[in-house]
């Protein structure tokens, strides 16, 4: 009977144990699968992943290759236009000529602008001029009979007029009419009085009739200045001509000093007038279309940007710099390339333009406003958080 209960048992115990182990290997099977899976999962996420990193840099390999590409056949191709720029009847091309023509011209308008308003206030203020004219000739005269005929300051005489008064426009005209008179009041025979210079360049407006002396006083933007200054230089010390020089001189003086003000299109229409003297080929529309692919690829990227904007910024000559600024400023067709070069720094930024880095100052007809006007407008503010820029 015990014998019999011990072989059932032990068969029960055989049993449970065969069953346990067939159990746990069938667990393990399971996890084993499991984590073959799992591993297969990770792996075919890492290869992914990595190609997927490799596909990116690949891409933006290529699209940093593609941008090189176009950049420097671009910048090939403005060295080509740069060379091909000449006047309009195909002589030779000099920036230097250009810019200073510029510089001429908009100082010849501004001081025409003056001369315009002067005119005016001498025709509405004629019979008032009439008669300091009379006083200061008469001064002049005084000084002359001290001087025993002699003009001060040239080796001229005036004996036929040091004993006269002058008392009415009838003697003033009577003393001064019958000279010949060259520029600047140079005289076959005698010298004008200085006053007498004046007065005819003033018979010449009145009348609108412009002479020579008048067309040699235009260009300084005052009119009787040169002989505002002779008499000065001659008769300075003398305390009455001196205070009736003031009289006369100062309105002058206050329209010149409020009436010169160049508008935007007072200067556009002398850049474009000039600019019609050359041909720029397609100069300027590929400094734009550089302009705005640098743009494009680095939108943020301002070490980038920098650059490759100083690659474009040694190709151009500094002189061309100033025609770029001009055409983008000033001229509607220069409206994109404005756009473009909107916070570039294509001139440098703020320290290198106040201290005439890749531009000079002199370059342009108003250094101080139009530096300043490229600080403001078509330079980035690399300085915030005391962060200085990145130099090229």
């Amino acid at each position: 009977m015990i014998f019999s209960c011990l072989s059932f048992l032990r068969f029960i115990v055989k049993t449970v144990l065969q069953a346990n182990l067939t159990t746990m290997f069938s667990g393990i099977s399971a996890l084993a699968a499991c984590a073959s899976v799992i591993v297969s999962i990770h792996m075919t996420k890492r290869n992914l992943k990595l190609s997927k990193e490799n596909n990116e840099i690949n891409v933006a390999a290529t699209k940093q290759n593609n941008f090189d590409n176009m950049f420097f056949k671009l910048l090939e191709l403005l060295n080509k236009n740069i060379d091909a720029i000449v006047n309009a009847n195909d002589s030779s091309f000099n920036a230097a000529d250009l810019i200073s023509n510029i510089k001429k011209s908009i100082l010849k308008k501004k001081n025409q602008k003056s001369i315009d308003a002067q005119i005016k206030f001498v025709k509405e203020n004629k019979e008032w001029l009439l008669e300091e004219f009379i006083a200061l000739e008469n001064l002049e005269i005084c000084q002359i009979r001290e001087n025993k005929g002699k003009i001060k300051g040239t080796n001229n005489t005036r004996p036929t007029i040091y004993n006269q008064q002058i008392n009415s426009k009838e003697d003033l005209d009577k003393y001064s009419k019958k000279m010949f008179v060259e520029k600047r009041g140079i005289t076959e025979g005698r010298m004008w009085t200085y006053t007498e210079v004046m007065y005819e360049i003033f018979n010449g407006i009145v009348k609108d009739k412009r002479n020579d002396i008048f067309y040699d006083t235009k260009n300084t933007g005052i009119l009787f200045l040169d002989q505002f200054s002779m008499l000065l230089q001659a008769y300075g010390e003398n305390e009455d001509i001196f205070n009736e020089y003031e009289i006369i001189s100062k309105p002058f003086y206050k329209i010149n000093n409020s009436k010169n003000i160049l508008t935007h299109t007072d200067i556009e229409d002398v850049i474009s007038e000039e600019f019609c003297s050359i041909k720029f080929g397609s100069f300027f529309s590929i400094v734009n279309r550089i302009a705005k692919i640098i743009k494009d690829q680095y939108k943020d990227d301002v070490i980038n940007q920098n650059k490759y904007v100083g690659i474009l910024r040694t190709q151009i000559p500094s002189l061309l710099l100033v025609c770029v600024y001009y055409n983008a400023e000033y001229l509607p067709e220069g409206k994109k390339l404005q756009d473009n070069l909107k916070d570039l720094n294509l001139w440098g930024d703020k320290e290198e333009l106040e201290n005439n880095i890749h531009v000079n100052a002199t370059m342009f007809y108003n250094a101080g406003k139009e530096i300043n006007n490229i600080i403001e407008n078509y330079t980035r503010n690399d300085y915030e958080e005391g962060v200085a820029p990145e130099k090229n």
